[in-house]
């Protein structure tokens, strides 16, 4: 596994390493007693194997994978979105094209840890008024993007592997 992931995207032996082990542990996601489980983005410059990456975290088990693509999405559909990957992995495409990085970066921190993973929010009627409404959003992320996260708050609850368009070789 790890070998052709190297020889498709360019990712040195540890971060390859990274990628798989943080694969194999999202299945704990549906186990109530975790409590916590970190994002991983996957940060790089176009064409250099980020969708490849997230390529090879479906094939792993496609049934337990959730694709979002948030090119031009709003915060409010990427919420939405998330909430329909509860408990599963939400594999995210183009997370720096949502309309707002910040607002949509919160509802990722939130999957991040069972006990904020509810999100309320007011949910507008159509005759006028609002009613509250939760959205459940916990579950395993994985989000690419072309530049870090700006927010330290996405930073800290990522694990960020750096794609590069450069040839190995690569260390042992």
């Amino acid at each position: 596994l790890i070998v052709p992931l190297q020889a498709a995207t360019k990712l040195d032996l540890t971060q390859a390493k990274l990628v798989w082990y943080w694969r194999l542990g999202t299945p704990l996601i549906v186990d109530p007693s975790t409590k916590s489980y970190p994002a991983l983005g996957l940060i790089g410059p176009s064409g250099s194997g980020k969708s490849t990456i997230e390529g090879a975290i479906v094939s792993a088990h496609p049934e337990s994978c959730y694709p979002i693509n948030c090119e031009g999405a709003t915060p409010a559909t990427t919420r939405d979105e998330l909430a329909h990957a509860l408990n599963k992995v939400a594999v995210i495409e183009e997370f720096d094209e949502v309309t707002d990085l910040k607002a949509a970066s919160r509802f990722v921190q939130a999957r991040c840890y069972r006990e904020t993973s509810d999100f309320a929010y007011k949910e507008p009627l159509e005759k006028g008024g609002y009613r509250d409404k939760v959205v459940h959003l916990w579950g395993a992320t994985v989000y690419h993007m072309r530049n870090s996260p700006s927010d330290a708050a996405l930073t800290s609850r990522s694990i960020l592997i750096h794609t590069r368009h450069e040839d190995g070789p690569f260390p042992e």
